[in-house]
C-alpha cells in the first residue's frame, strides 16, 4: 500500500506504520479536525470452528466540533475476518466486500446497481 492515499479529494499522510496496522492523516481542515484513517491487523482463532485467519479493521475518523464546543469523531469501521485456507481465495474476500459496496453505493448504472442505503441504516436507522 502506498504511504499517502488520496480519496473524494482527501489526502490521506502516512503518520506511522509498523507490523500491526497504519495511521494515515489528513489535517486539512485544521490540526484539530483531522480525518483519521487506520489499519490494524492481528491473528485469531475462530472460537468456534477453531480455524486460524487474520481479522483486518479498517477505520476512518472524522472529527468535528459538537453543539457543546468539544471536538468528537464521527467514526466507520469495517472488519473483515479472513480464515488462512487454501480454498479461501481473493475473490471470496472481494465477493464479501461488493456486498457491503452495494448496500452503501448510490446506483449509476447496470453494472453498478447500489442501493443508496447509507443514510436509510445509519442516520435514520430504518432497517
Amino acid at each position: 500500500m502506498n504511504d499517502n492515499l488520496t480519496m473524494n479529494g482527501v489526502t490521506f499522510a502516512l503518520s506511522f506504520k509498523d507490523q500491526a496496522g497504519s495511521e494515515r492523516r489528513d489535517a486539512s481542515r485544521g490540526v484539530n479536525l483531522p480525518c483519521v484513517m487506520s489499519v490494524k491487523n492481528q491473528p485469531y482463532t475462530d472460537s468456534k470452528t477453531k480455524v486460524k485467519g487474520q481479522r483486518t479493521v479498517l477505520r476512518f475518523d472524522r472529527y468535528k466540533v459538537a453543539s457543546t464546543g468539544t471536538i468528537v469523531p464521527v467514526s466507520a469501521y469495517l472488519v473483515t475476518t479472513i480464515p488462512e485456507d487454501g480454498l479461501i481465495v481473493d475473490e471470496d474476500v472481494n465477493d464479501v466486500l461488493a456486498h457491503i459496496r452495494g448496500c452503501l453505493n448510490a446506483p449509476t448504472d447496470v453494472t453498478n446497481p447500489g442501493l443508496n442505503l447509507a443514510t436509510s441504516l445509519f442516520i435514520n436507522k430504518e432497517l
